[in-house]
């Protein structure tokens, strides 16, 4: 839910703020920038929390029966 909010104030509040950059600017600058701030926010990914439980830690197997999940 989080996740789905996010996406959906990013592009609310985005698409504005490049219409305009595009209008101050150029078509090159505006896309330069938000490649610049999507680029910058991978910065800030991470694959999963220290603390996080996952599937493989407890030894749960998706798929038991299929013969190539190994």
């Amino acid at each position: 839910m989080i996740d789905f909010l996010t996406i959906a104030v990013g592009q609310t509040i985005g698409a504005p703020l490049f219409g305009f950059l595009m209008s101050r600017t150029s078509l090159e600058t505006a896309v330069l920038a938000f490649s610049g701030i999507g680029l910058a926010a991978g910065l800030f990914w991470s694959e999963s929390p220290p603390n996080q439980v996952t599937t493989a830690d407890i030894g749960y197997d998706p798929l038991p029966e299929c013969s190539t999940h190994q």
